[in-house]
Protein backbone atom coordinates (compact mmCIF):
# COMPACT_ATOMS: atom_id res chain seq x y z
CA UNK A 1 0.00 0.00 0.00
CA UNK A 2 1.60 2.93 -0.87
CA UNK A 3 0.06 6.51 -1.06
CA UNK A 4 -0.32 9.99 -3.36
CA UNK A 5 0.12 12.74 -0.86
CA UNK A 6 1.81 15.64 -1.35
CA UNK A 7 1.70 18.50 0.27
CA UNK A 8 -0.28 21.70 -0.99
CA UNK A 9 2.06 24.33 -1.08
CA UNK A 10 4.21 22.36 -4.34
CA UNK A 11 0.73 22.05 -6.00
CA UNK A 12 1.35 25.75 -7.32
CA UNK A 13 -0.76 27.51 -10.11
CA UNK A 14 0.81 25.14 -13.10
CA UNK A 15 1.92 22.08 -10.99
CA UNK A 16 -0.70 19.03 -12.78
CA UNK A 17 -1.50 16.34 -9.65
CA UNK A 18 -3.93 13.45 -9.46
CA UNK A 19 -7.11 14.10 -7.84
CA UNK A 20 -10.25 11.91 -7.39
CA UNK A 21 -13.74 11.86 -6.39
CA UNK A 22 -15.90 13.68 -3.56
CA UNK A 23 -19.20 11.91 -2.19
CA UNK A 24 -20.43 12.86 1.63
CA UNK A 25 -18.46 15.53 3.40
CA UNK A 26 -18.92 16.77 6.91
CA UNK A 27 -16.71 19.39 6.82
CA UNK A 28 -16.76 23.06 8.39
CA UNK A 29 -19.56 23.86 10.29
CA UNK A 30 -21.79 21.14 8.73
CA UNK A 31 -20.74 17.96 10.81
CA UNK A 32 -23.70 16.22 11.94
CA UNK A 33 -23.56 14.06 14.55
CA UNK A 34 -24.30 10.20 13.63
CA UNK A 35 -27.21 8.05 14.90
CA UNK A 36 -25.73 4.84 15.88
CA UNK A 37 -26.79 2.24 18.64
CA UNK A 38 -23.83 1.72 21.30
CA UNK A 39 -23.96 -1.93 21.99
CA UNK A 40 -24.05 -2.87 17.93
CA UNK A 41 -21.10 -3.78 16.26
CA UNK A 42 -19.81 -4.02 12.18
CA UNK A 43 -17.53 -6.07 10.40
CA UNK A 44 -15.60 -3.58 8.33
CA UNK A 45 -15.89 -3.91 4.86
CA UNK A 46 -18.51 -6.86 5.27
CA UNK A 47 -21.36 -5.13 6.69
CA UNK A 48 -21.90 -0.96 5.35
CA UNK A 49 -20.81 1.62 7.80
CA UNK A 50 -21.65 4.86 7.46
CA UNK A 51 -18.27 7.38 8.02
CA UNK A 52 -18.31 10.61 8.18
CA UNK A 53 -15.69 12.44 6.96
CA UNK A 54 -13.98 15.57 8.83
CA UNK A 55 -12.05 18.02 7.31
CA UNK A 56 -9.80 18.07 10.84
CA UNK A 57 -9.05 15.08 13.15
CA UNK A 58 -9.87 17.48 15.87
CA UNK A 59 -13.83 17.37 14.95
CA UNK A 60 -13.68 13.57 15.37
CA UNK A 61 -14.27 13.14 19.29
CA UNK A 62 -17.39 14.95 18.46
CA UNK A 63 -18.53 10.93 17.53
CA UNK A 64 -15.74 9.78 19.74
CA UNK A 65 -17.26 10.48 22.61
CA UNK A 66 -20.67 8.90 21.91
CA UNK A 67 -18.73 5.08 23.09
CA UNK A 68 -16.40 6.60 25.84
CA UNK A 69 -18.29 4.58 28.45
CA UNK A 70 -17.86 1.70 26.71
CA UNK A 71 -14.12 2.02 26.74
CA UNK A 72 -13.44 0.85 23.33
CA UNK A 73 -9.91 0.66 21.52
CA UNK A 74 -8.61 3.11 19.17
CA UNK A 75 -7.39 1.66 15.53
CA UNK A 76 -5.82 4.64 14.33
CA UNK A 77 -4.54 4.75 10.29
CA UNK A 78 -2.24 8.25 10.19
CA UNK A 79 0.75 9.05 9.42
CA UNK A 80 0.66 11.26 12.67
CA UNK A 81 -0.14 9.82 15.91
CA UNK A 82 -2.10 12.39 17.00
CA UNK A 83 0.03 12.22 20.33
CA UNK A 84 1.28 15.98 21.16
CA UNK A 85 1.07 16.42 24.55
CA UNK A 86 -1.93 19.44 25.51
CA UNK A 87 -0.73 22.22 27.42
CA UNK A 88 -1.10 22.52 30.89
CA UNK A 89 -2.42 25.54 30.59
CA UNK A 90 -5.22 24.27 28.53
CA UNK A 91 -5.99 21.07 29.61
CA UNK A 92 -9.09 22.10 31.68
CA UNK A 93 -10.67 24.29 28.30
CA UNK A 94 -9.88 21.17 26.31
CA UNK A 95 -11.40 19.05 28.63
CA UNK A 96 -14.56 20.82 28.84
CA UNK A 97 -14.93 21.31 24.80
CA UNK A 98 -14.32 16.97 24.86
CA UNK A 99 -17.31 16.91 27.07
CA UNK A 100 -19.67 19.11 25.80
CA UNK A 101 -18.19 20.85 22.47
CA UNK A 102 -20.92 20.94 19.65
CA UNK A 103 -19.41 19.82 16.16
CA UNK A 104 -19.45 23.99 15.63
CA UNK A 105 -17.21 24.06 18.80
CA UNK A 106 -15.12 20.97 17.73
CA UNK A 107 -14.51 22.91 14.28
CA UNK A 108 -14.21 26.54 15.31
CA UNK A 109 -11.24 25.59 18.11
CA UNK A 110 -9.45 22.84 16.14
CA UNK A 111 -6.67 24.23 14.43
CA UNK A 112 -3.84 26.78 14.83
CA UNK A 113 -5.47 28.96 11.90
CA UNK A 114 -8.16 29.81 14.84
CA UNK A 115 -7.97 33.08 16.90
CA UNK A 116 -8.39 30.83 19.58
CA UNK A 117 -7.34 27.18 18.85
CA UNK A 118 -7.79 24.64 21.61
CA UNK A 119 -7.36 20.76 20.25
CA UNK A 120 -4.88 20.89 17.67
CA UNK A 121 -5.18 17.85 15.07
CA UNK A 122 -1.81 16.15 16.39
CA UNK A 123 -3.17 16.43 19.74
CA UNK A 124 -6.51 14.66 19.16
CA UNK A 125 -5.33 11.29 20.73
CA UNK A 126 -3.04 12.31 23.50
CA UNK A 127 -6.19 14.29 24.92
CA UNK A 128 -8.74 11.89 24.38
CA UNK A 129 -6.58 9.58 25.99
CA UNK A 130 -6.01 12.36 28.79
CA UNK A 131 -10.15 12.12 29.40
CA UNK A 132 -10.22 8.65 29.57
CA UNK A 133 -12.03 7.68 25.92
CA UNK A 134 -10.12 4.98 25.13
CA UNK A 135 -8.80 1.65 26.62
CA UNK A 136 -6.29 0.70 23.99
CA UNK A 137 -4.36 2.13 20.79
CA UNK A 138 -3.50 0.33 18.18
CA UNK A 139 -1.42 2.35 15.55
CA UNK A 140 -1.07 1.45 12.00
CA UNK A 141 2.25 3.92 10.76
CA UNK A 142 2.68 4.01 7.08
CA UNK A 143 6.01 3.03 5.81
CA UNK A 144 8.02 2.62 2.75
CA UNK A 145 10.43 0.33 4.70
CA UNK A 146 9.82 -3.14 4.89
CA UNK A 147 8.69 -4.22 8.39
CA UNK A 148 12.28 -6.38 9.00
CA UNK A 149 14.34 -2.71 8.73
CA UNK A 150 12.20 -1.37 11.65
CA UNK A 151 14.06 -0.76 14.26
CA UNK A 152 12.65 -0.60 18.10
CA UNK A 153 15.70 1.75 18.86
CA UNK A 154 15.60 4.21 16.34
CA UNK A 155 11.21 3.82 16.73
CA UNK A 156 11.50 4.72 20.68
CA UNK A 157 13.65 7.82 19.79
CA UNK A 158 11.71 9.14 17.37
CA UNK A 159 8.60 8.86 19.51
CA UNK A 160 10.38 10.87 22.25
CA UNK A 161 11.95 13.51 20.48
CA UNK A 162 8.71 14.62 18.51
CA UNK A 163 7.07 14.56 22.58
CA UNK A 164 4.41 11.69 21.46
CA UNK A 165 5.94 9.21 24.22
CA UNK A 166 7.79 10.21 27.68
CA UNK A 167 11.31 8.54 28.29
CA UNK A 168 9.66 5.76 30.55
CA UNK A 169 6.62 5.07 28.16
CA UNK A 170 9.47 4.86 25.18
CA UNK A 171 11.42 2.59 27.32
CA UNK A 172 8.49 0.19 28.06
CA UNK A 173 8.11 -0.08 23.83
CA UNK A 174 9.20 -3.80 22.64
CA UNK A 175 9.35 -5.43 19.77
CA UNK A 176 7.23 -8.79 20.23
CA UNK A 177 7.22 -9.41 16.08
CA UNK A 178 8.32 -8.24 12.74
CA UNK A 179 6.63 -4.46 12.59
CA UNK A 180 4.95 -5.01 15.51
CA UNK A 181 5.67 -2.83 19.00
CA UNK A 182 4.17 -2.97 21.90
CA UNK A 183 4.16 -0.59 24.99
CA UNK A 184 1.67 1.77 26.35
CA UNK A 185 0.99 5.36 26.28
CA UNK A 186 -0.41 7.29 29.54
CA UNK A 187 -1.33 4.03 31.24
CA UNK A 188 -3.22 2.61 28.17
CA UNK A 189 -1.80 -0.34 26.31
CA UNK A 190 -0.01 1.00 22.67
CA UNK A 191 0.27 -1.24 20.11
CA UNK A 192 2.42 -0.12 16.66
CA UNK A 193 2.43 -1.67 13.73
CA UNK A 194 4.10 -2.32 10.46
CA UNK A 195 0.89 -2.05 7.91
CA UNK A 196 2.38 -5.76 6.15
CA UNK A 197 2.77 -6.97 9.39
CA UNK A 198 0.23 -9.77 10.80
CA UNK A 199 -2.89 -8.60 11.98
CA UNK A 200 -3.67 -8.09 15.38
CA UNK A 201 -6.35 -9.54 17.65
CA UNK A 202 -8.43 -6.84 19.37
CA UNK A 203 -10.60 -8.11 22.00
CA UNK A 204 -12.68 -4.97 23.04
CA UNK A 205 -14.92 -3.08 20.63
CA UNK A 206 -13.13 -0.70 18.16
CA UNK A 207 -13.55 2.96 16.98
CA UNK A 208 -11.66 3.16 13.80
CA UNK A 209 -10.19 6.30 12.26
CA UNK A 210 -7.99 6.77 9.02
CA UNK A 211 -6.43 9.97 7.93
CA UNK A 212 -5.45 10.98 4.57
CA UNK A 213 -1.91 11.32 5.74
CA UNK A 214 -2.00 7.31 6.38
CA UNK A 215 -1.39 6.89 2.34
CA UNK A 216 1.54 9.27 2.29
CA UNK A 217 4.28 6.84 3.22
CA UNK A 218 3.38 4.17 1.12
CA UNK A 219 2.77 5.85 -2.68
CA UNK A 220 5.42 5.88 -5.14
CA UNK A 221 4.03 6.18 -8.66
CA UNK A 222 1.28 5.13 -10.04
CA UNK A 223 2.98 2.73 -12.39
CA UNK A 224 4.85 0.81 -9.57
CA UNK A 225 1.80 1.33 -6.37
CA UNK A 226 -1.13 2.22 -8.32
CA UNK A 227 -3.51 3.80 -6.03
CA UNK A 228 -6.80 1.89 -5.98
CA UNK A 229 -4.49 -1.21 -5.79
CA UNK A 230 -3.82 0.85 -2.47
CA UNK A 231 -7.22 1.35 -1.79
CA UNK A 232 -8.20 -2.23 -2.13
CA UNK A 233 -5.61 -3.21 -0.36
CA UNK A 234 -6.37 -1.05 2.80
CA UNK A 235 -10.16 -2.22 2.45
CA UNK A 236 -8.96 -6.17 2.33
CA UNK A 237 -6.83 -5.55 5.47
CA UNK A 238 -9.56 -4.13 7.40
CA UNK A 239 -12.22 -6.70 6.14
CA UNK A 240 -9.78 -9.62 7.06
CA UNK A 241 -9.53 -8.23 10.27
CA UNK A 242 -12.82 -9.42 11.59
CA UNK A 243 -12.48 -6.25 14.23
CA UNK A 244 -15.97 -5.76 15.84
CA UNK A 245 -16.31 -2.10 14.78
CA UNK A 246 -18.57 0.77 16.98
CA UNK A 247 -18.18 3.64 14.52
CA UNK A 248 -15.29 4.80 11.75
CA UNK A 249 -14.30 8.22 11.28
CA UNK A 250 -12.18 9.62 8.44
CA UNK A 251 -10.38 13.35 8.12
CA UNK A 252 -9.07 14.65 5.18
CA UNK A 253 -6.60 16.81 6.40
CA UNK A 254 -6.03 18.96 3.57
CA UNK A 255 -7.01 22.07 5.35
CA UNK A 256 -4.17 24.88 6.00
CA UNK A 257 -2.26 22.66 3.44
CA UNK A 258 -1.54 19.93 5.29
CA UNK A 259 -2.25 17.65 2.49
CA UNK A 260 -2.93 17.97 -1.30
CA UNK A 261 -6.51 18.52 -2.31
CA UNK A 262 -5.47 16.15 -5.48
CA UNK A 263 -5.61 13.86 -2.74
CA UNK A 264 -9.03 13.84 -1.41
CA UNK A 265 -10.84 11.14 -3.39
CA UNK A 266 -8.71 8.64 -1.33
CA UNK A 267 -10.97 9.74 1.12
CA UNK A 268 -14.72 10.02 -0.12
CA UNK A 269 -14.22 7.42 -1.86
CA UNK A 270 -13.34 4.70 1.06
CA UNK A 271 -16.03 6.33 2.56
CA UNK A 272 -18.04 5.41 0.01
CA UNK A 273 -16.22 1.38 -0.25
CA UNK A 274 -17.20 1.23 3.49
CA UNK A 275 -20.71 2.19 2.86
CA UNK A 276 -21.05 -0.51 -0.17
CA UNK A 277 -17.97 -2.87 -0.02
CA UNK A 278 -18.92 -4.43 -3.38
CA UNK A 279 -17.49 -1.18 -5.23
CA UNK A 280 -13.47 -2.48 -4.91
CA UNK A 281 -14.66 -5.63 -6.96
CA UNK A 282 -13.32 -6.02 -10.37
CA UNK A 283 -16.58 -3.57 -11.93
CA UNK A 284 -15.70 -0.68 -9.74
CA UNK A 285 -17.24 2.82 -10.23
CA UNK A 286 -16.81 4.17 -13.43
CA UNK A 287 -15.51 7.56 -12.47
CA UNK A 288 -12.98 5.52 -10.68
CA UNK A 289 -11.65 3.42 -13.69
CA UNK A 290 -11.13 6.71 -15.51
CA UNK A 291 -9.32 8.45 -12.95
CA UNK A 292 -7.14 4.93 -12.93
CA UNK A 293 -6.79 5.26 -16.47
CA UNK A 294 -6.13 9.09 -16.73
CA UNK A 295 -3.67 8.86 -13.83
CA UNK A 296 -1.13 6.00 -15.54
CA UNK A 297 -1.48 7.70 -18.68
CA UNK A 298 0.05 10.78 -16.88
CA UNK A 299 2.45 8.73 -15.69
CA UNK A 300 3.79 7.62 -18.90
CA UNK A 301 3.62 11.02 -19.96
CA UNK A 302 1.13 10.79 -22.21
CA UNK A 303 -0.41 14.30 -21.04
CA UNK A 304 -2.74 14.94 -24.49
CA UNK A 305 -4.66 11.47 -23.48
CA UNK A 306 -4.70 11.99 -19.72
CA UNK A 307 -6.20 15.84 -20.64
CA UNK A 308 -9.00 13.91 -22.75
CA UNK A 309 -9.84 11.56 -20.47
CA UNK A 310 -10.70 14.02 -18.42
CA UNK A 311 -12.17 16.25 -19.88
CA UNK A 312 -14.69 13.62 -21.17
CA UNK A 313 -15.06 12.30 -16.82
CA UNK A 314 -15.87 15.83 -16.59
CA UNK A 315 -18.74 15.74 -18.53
CA UNK A 316 -19.46 12.26 -17.39
CA UNK A 317 -19.84 13.67 -13.96
CA UNK A 318 -20.58 17.45 -13.65
CA UNK A 319 -21.26 16.70 -10.06
CA UNK A 320 -18.67 15.32 -8.85
CA UNK A 321 -16.48 18.13 -7.25
CA UNK A 322 -13.30 16.12 -7.34
CA UNK A 323 -13.10 15.47 -10.91
CA UNK A 324 -14.17 18.44 -11.95
CA UNK A 325 -11.52 19.53 -9.70
CA UNK A 326 -9.14 18.11 -12.57
CA UNK A 327 -11.27 19.50 -14.98
CA UNK A 328 -9.97 22.80 -13.22
CA UNK A 329 -6.12 21.54 -13.46
CA UNK A 330 -6.78 20.64 -17.24
CA UNK A 331 -7.66 24.08 -17.90
CA UNK A 332 -4.55 26.09 -15.62
CA UNK A 333 -2.17 23.27 -17.12
CA UNK A 334 -3.47 24.55 -21.20
CA UNK A 335 -3.71 28.14 -20.32
CA UNK A 336 -7.38 28.90 -20.15
CA UNK A 337 -6.91 31.29 -16.95
CA UNK A 338 -10.36 32.80 -17.30
CA UNK A 339 -12.53 29.58 -17.46
CA UNK A 340 -10.26 27.36 -14.95
CA UNK A 341 -10.95 30.39 -11.92
CA UNK A 342 -14.74 30.04 -13.52
CA UNK A 343 -14.39 26.34 -13.48
CA UNK A 344 -12.81 26.49 -9.55
CA UNK A 345 -15.67 28.60 -8.64
CA UNK A 346 -17.95 25.97 -9.60
CA UNK A 347 -15.62 23.41 -7.72
CA UNK A 348 -16.05 25.04 -4.74
CA UNK A 349 -19.32 26.11 -4.87
CA UNK A 350 -19.79 21.68 -4.50
CA UNK A 351 -17.30 21.24 -2.04
CA UNK A 352 -16.40 24.19 -0.31
CA UNK A 353 -13.19 22.25 1.02
CA UNK A 354 -11.62 23.14 -2.13
CA UNK A 355 -11.48 26.72 -1.29
CA UNK A 356 -7.95 26.01 0.16
CA UNK A 357 -6.88 26.31 -3.69
CA UNK A 358 -8.04 30.10 -3.48
CA UNK A 359 -5.10 30.33 -1.00
CA UNK A 360 -2.46 28.72 -3.15
CA UNK A 361 -3.44 30.47 -6.28
CA UNK A 362 -3.40 33.32 -4.06
CA UNK A 363 0.70 33.13 -2.66
CA UNK A 364 1.09 32.54 -6.41
CA UNK A 365 0.05 35.87 -6.94
CA UNK A 366 1.50 37.65 -4.66
CA UNK A 367 4.70 36.23 -5.63
CA UNK A 368 4.49 37.65 -9.13
CA UNK A 369 3.15 40.57 -8.02
CA UNK A 370 -0.46 40.29 -9.40
CA UNK A 371 -2.01 42.04 -6.03
CA UNK A 372 -5.84 42.75 -7.25
CA UNK A 373 -6.44 39.08 -8.36
CA UNK A 374 -4.43 38.14 -4.98
CA UNK A 375 -6.99 40.31 -2.74
CA UNK A 376 -9.91 38.80 -4.80
CA UNK A 377 -9.07 35.16 -4.14
CA UNK A 378 -8.29 36.48 -0.56
CA UNK A 379 -11.70 37.49 -0.26
CA UNK A 380 -12.84 34.53 -1.73
CA UNK A 381 -11.32 32.04 0.47
CA UNK A 382 -12.85 34.48 3.74
CA UNK A 383 -15.96 33.82 2.43
CA UNK A 384 -15.37 30.26 2.70
CA UNK A 385 -12.67 30.26 6.22
CA UNK A 386 -14.76 33.01 8.20
CA UNK A 387 -13.22 31.24 11.38
CA UNK A 388 -9.78 32.06 9.95
CA UNK A 389 -8.63 35.20 11.24
CA UNK A 390 -5.07 34.82 9.13
CA UNK A 391 -7.08 35.41 6.03
CA UNK A 392 -7.85 38.69 6.40
CA UNK A 393 -5.23 39.13 8.25
CA UNK A 394 -2.64 38.97 5.13
CA UNK A 395 -5.38 40.57 3.09
CA UNK A 396 -4.59 43.67 5.38
CA UNK A 397 -0.58 43.55 5.20
CA UNK A 398 -1.43 43.29 1.57
CA UNK A 399 -3.03 46.57 1.93
CA UNK A 400 -0.56 48.28 4.16
CA UNK A 401 2.48 46.61 1.53
CA UNK A 402 0.58 49.27 -1.16
CA UNK A 403 -0.11 51.93 0.71
CA UNK A 404 -3.93 51.66 1.34
CA UNK A 405 -3.62 52.40 4.88
CA UNK A 406 -7.50 53.24 5.43
CA UNK A 407 -8.34 50.25 4.17
CA UNK A 408 -5.73 48.17 6.21
CA UNK A 409 -6.47 49.74 9.08
CA UNK A 410 -10.75 48.59 9.24
CA UNK A 411 -8.97 45.49 8.74
CA UNK A 412 -6.67 45.62 11.81
CA UNK A 413 -9.24 47.52 13.73
CA UNK A 414 -12.01 44.56 13.33
CA UNK A 415 -9.23 42.02 14.07
CA UNK A 416 -8.70 43.63 17.31
CA UNK A 417 -11.62 42.64 18.42
CA UNK A 418 -11.62 39.25 18.00
CA UNK A 419 -10.78 37.10 21.39
CA UNK A 420 -7.24 36.04 21.05
CA UNK A 421 -5.93 33.02 22.69
CA UNK A 422 -3.78 33.96 25.44
CA UNK A 423 -1.81 30.74 25.61
CA UNK A 424 -0.98 30.37 21.63
CA UNK A 425 -1.29 34.45 20.32
CA UNK A 426 -0.65 36.41 23.71
CA UNK A 427 0.97 39.18 21.68
CA UNK A 428 -1.80 39.29 19.09
CA UNK A 429 -3.79 42.06 20.26
CA UNK A 430 -0.09 44.42 20.57
CA UNK A 431 0.63 43.44 17.12
CA UNK A 432 -2.23 44.50 15.65
CA UNK A 433 -2.44 47.87 17.28
CA UNK A 434 1.01 48.44 15.94
CA UNK A 435 0.38 47.53 12.54
CA UNK A 436 -2.95 49.57 12.77
CA UNK A 437 -1.20 52.64 13.74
Amino acid sequence: MKAIIMPILILMLFTFLISGCDTQEHGNNQVQPVTTQPQTTLKLMQQSITAPLFELPSQAPEIWRQYKDQQPALVLFSEHPFLTPIPQELKKTVATLLAQGTAKDFYQHGSIQRSQPQLLPQQVLSATLTNHFFSEVIWYFPSMQPASEISVTKLRKQMTTAGFLTKEEATKLQQIDEGVFEGEVQGVPLRIIHPLAALPEIERPIILHVDLGYFKGQFKNEISTPVYDILRETAQLLSDSRWNTLAVTLSASTENGNYSLASRFLMTDLALALKDPSLLNDQMPSSWSNRKEYMFSQNFFQEAKAQKLIKLSAADFPNDPSVQYDFYRVLIQTGASRTAFAQLDKVVTMGPAYAEEYLTLAETGQEKGWIKQTLKLLDKAATIYPQNPFILLRKADLLRAQKKDAEARKIYSRLQKYNWSKYYYPTMPDELKKRRN
